[in-house]
């Protein structure tokens, strides 16, 4: 997860307490959730991604991927990546920098 955000500029200054949606002296806080899963070896059935306003609290943007039922085996890493790329451009974010807790 921090890869994906450090990709995109995201800083991860501290972690937030769990239903945190705001924190002074940062920008956004990023939560998610994962779901994993036993067939031979663990895998990643499915992943949300949340990323709040930490000013007022508000979400800024969501993203999930899930696994099929005839599930594959991914690299997580790219999986997130893939996530934060599409949430990086559906929140409209340019090259400007966030920082973000999580």
């Amino acid at each position: 997860m921090l890869r994906g955000m450090h990709s995109h500029g995201l800083v991860v200054k501290q972690n937030a307490s769990e239903g945190v949606r705001s924190v002074p002296g940062v920008d956004a806080i990023v939560t998610y959730e994962d779901a994993w899963r036993w067939d031979l070896t663990m895998y990643l059935q499915a992943l949300d991604v949340s990323i709040f306003d930490a000013k007022t609290g508000t979400l800024i943007v969501t993203g999930r991927w899930e696994n099929s039922i005839f599930h594959h085996f991914p690299n997580t890493g790219e999986v997130v990546q893939q996530l934060m790329d599409a949430m990086y451009l559906q929140a409209g974010w340019g090259k400007t920098a966030v920082s973000a807790a999580h």
